[in-house]
């Protein structure tokens, strides 16, 4: 994994099955900053690299998620029991700090306040089998997409979880959370592929904000858009 803000385009991260570890690169070669050994009761299957902590990269193991620091080179957060499966992916929300997303076997999508693990702030069901990807856009946090072997992407508004959203704490009065809350939905359910998708990419310039692309098992790529009724009324919210 780059660095996700790309201030420095050479430093990555690596994951091995058991130890995570930080790359300098320079035009001759590649050399180890420093790792972190996660023992080896805990398999890594996923990682993502904290956009707002860059000395945080979160990670997947089994029904799990967890955060490591490299300053410290120590578990900075968990996730206990994030899904009732195994979890499949994960990914961060650009714009909200603590704010991520997963996808598990159970097929359920989860958002989290990883300082409040005990349960998700929302979730959705509309999958059918195992979610294997997972991706916030990367210009529009109250868009996400997930991929299924379900042969199905979803594409969601889950506006209740973004930076312009009310704050849903003590002080958010009921009838402003209900009204916020009821904006979350799926958008829309796309069904051209014919085998298991795995891997969901957002485009990576402004022309291309509202593009995705997902891959499946059989090779084939497929390109989608959000739709136009929904781009302009995220335009002008």
């Amino acid at each position: 994994m780059w660095e996700p803000m790309g201030s420095d385009k050479s430093i990555a991260v690596s994951v091995d099955e058991h130890v995570l570890r930080k790359w300098k690169f320079d035009t001759a070669s590649a050399n180890e900053v420093s790792s972190i050994d996660v023992g080896e009761n805990i398999l890594l299957t996923a990682a993502c690299w904290n956009p707002h902590f860059l000395n945080e990269v979160a990670t997947t193991s089994e029904c799990s998620v967890r955060g490591w620091d490299f300053r410290s080179g120590k578990q900075s957060f968990i996730i206990d029991s994030a899904h009732r499966a195994a979890v499949r992916d994960l990914d961060f929300n650009r714009n909200k700090p603590y704010y991520l997303v997963t996808g598990g076997d159970d097929s359920k999508v989860r958002f989290w306040d990883y300082r409040k693990p005990s349960s998700p702030v929302r979730e959705f069901a509309q999958h059918s089998h195992w979610v294997w990807s997972v991706k916030y856009s990367p210009f529009y946090d109250q868009l996400v997409v997930s991929g299924s072997t379900d042969h199905t992407v979803n594409l969601y508004n889950v506006a209740s979880t973004t930076l312009t959203s009310m704050d849903f704490n003590s002080s958010a009065d009921s009838l402003g959370a209900g009204l916020a809350k009821k904006e979350d939905h799926v958008i829309k359910s796309f069904e051209e592929h014919d085998e298991s998708v795995y891997s969901i990419a957002w485009g990576g310039v402004v022309r291309g904000s509202w593009v995705f692309a997902s891959l499946s098992y059989d090779g084939r790529l497929v390109i989608n858009h959000v739709p136009e009724e929904d781009k302009f009324r995220i335009l002008m919210a």
